[in-house]
């Protein structure tokens, strides 16, 4: 998985650098995140979903299916810089107890995903499968299933969690 920035000139003037970064994946990651990414309407080769994310990105986990974990994620951070997450589905509600669903997480170190590993059954899976691996290279995670324990967070505890915790940059 590479991540790239893109320079954007507006008519003659100077090429300006864009915010944030863009994924691109081998096909055969290409291949793997279609099989459960285009029943989101989401396809990996003209979208923008994997775009705008923030530079030090080192991990993409992505979900087979959107999960109702954005409190759990969001407790288990200790700062707002260590991962963020987006739905697959534009599923916003503009309803005060609206909680989003969560399609991917991105983190932003192997160092981030090791504290995350400490706070969560979730988290120590993942890392359990990266924590061999080098840190100056980006990863990609497809995760099928998500820990009995994660998934058994009741609805109330997880919005209760989701509006304690949330910040402006999710």
């Amino acid at each position: 998985m590479e991540g790239i920035k893109f320079r954007v000139a507006d008519g003659d003037g100077p090429y300006e650098e864009q915010d944030g970064l863009t994924l691109m994946f081998p096909e055969e990651a290409d291949k793997e995140l279609d099989q459960f990414l285009s029943k989101y309407d989401i396809d990996i080769e003209f979208t923008w979903y994997f775009s705008n994310l923030f530079n030090s990105l080192w991990v993409c986990v992505c979900f087979t299916e959107e999960q109702d974990i954005a409190g759990h994620i969001l407790s288990s951070r200790q700062d707002p810089s260590q991962l963020y997450f987006k739905a697959y589905s534009p599923n916003y509600d503009p309803d005060k107890n609206f909680v989003p669903k969560v399609g991917s997480m991105f983190i932003s170190s192997k160092l981030a995903l090791e504290d995350l590993s400490h706070r969560s059954e979730l988290f120590s899976e993942i890392w359990s499968q990266l924590k061999e691996c080098e840190h100056h290279h980006r990863w990609l995670v497809i995760m099928d299933e998500i820990p009995e324990s994660v998934k058994a967070i009741p609805e109330e505890e997880n919005r209760h969690l989701f509006h304690k915790n949330r910040t402006f940059q999710i």
